[in-house]
């Protein structure tokens, strides 16, 4: 790793300033909608699966 991006004498590589401002802000949205999708399913589906398993522990 460089020594100036980790004391943050060089500019950030990530950030496309030449992009449309507007498009950012879309891309960002759809991105962090896409993992909020993805992580509501993964605990519904974790939830499932523990409530499975529980009724097998009250059944025995």
């Amino acid at each position: 790793m460089n020594a100036s991006y980790l004391f943050l004498k060089a500019e950030f590589a990530f950030i496309d300033y030449e992009k449309n401002k507007v498009l950012v802000l879309l891309q960002n949205m759809a991105m962090i909608g896409l993992w909020v999708f993805i992580a509501y399913y993964m605990a519904k589906g974790i939830g499932k699966f523990s409530a499975i398993s529980q009724r097998r522990k009250e059944k025995k």
